[in-house]
């Protein structure tokens, strides 16, 4: 999800092959997202959901074979790193909040503003309020994270910090790149056991 709610953060295409079922050449533009994968593995292997499992997705088998989806009034992201932050999808709109379940929502036409540059919350209150029920309604609270109503900050973050993403942490023999100490002279290569060298000259 690359830490963002953004479609920049959650928007990604996906391809398909199926020899002899999936059409070749053919385009879906149906949204769906990875809580689907478990239902849709289901469903092609022929087996049914492992007991005890719940799941809010359904099935995009009819979509890769160029039928329809079965309807759903809107799809919900949620997630804690490095702050709270959930999105809902309803039909072309989409609301974001970042910070607590009680930050401001940000609104968003997909049909006319892909990039998501115009907030539109103010104009279309009910759009706003709706989606606030839809997302209070799918967040489950957690003990393995802290409460989403106690968190800060409310206000969401700057477009460019908020689509930055995060550098990896570095090889514990780097050291901290920000604090004073050195790297390490020698390349960490070097160190490597020599059966695992040719990894690296073969990049």
């Amino acid at each position: 999800m690359k830490r963002s709610m953004y479609e920049g953060g959650i928007r990604e295409p996906a391809i398909a092959r199926w020899p002899g079922k999936i059409k070749p050449g053919t385009t879906s533009d149906t949204p769906w997202a990875f809580y689907d994968f478990l239902p849709t593995a289901a469903e092609l292997t022929g087996q049914p959901l492992p007991a005890g499992v719940k799941t809010d997705g359904v099935s995009i088998v009819p979509a890769l074979l160029g039928g329809t989806m079965p309807k759903r009034e809107y799809l919900y992201w949620e997630l804690h790193e490095p702050r709270f932050m959930q999105a809902v999808r309803m039909g072309d709109w989409k609301g974001i909040r970042y910070g607590s379940m009680t930050a401001p929502m940000e609104l968003y036409d997909l049909a006319k503003d892909l990039a998501e540059k115009q907030d539109v919350a103010a104009g279309h209150p009910e759009v706003v309020a709706r989606i606030a029920s839809l997302m209070k309604a799918a967040h489950v609270e957690s003990r393995l994270f802290p409460d989403a109503k106690a968190q800060a900050p409310s206000k969401a973050p700057s477009r460019v910090n908020a689509r930055r993403r995060r550098p990896p942490p570095p090889h514990p023999e780097q050291g901290n790149i920000t604090d004073s100490r050195p790297f390490p002279s020698e390349p960490l290569a070097a160190r490597w056991p020599a059966s695992c060298r040719h990894l690296r000259r073969n990049q």
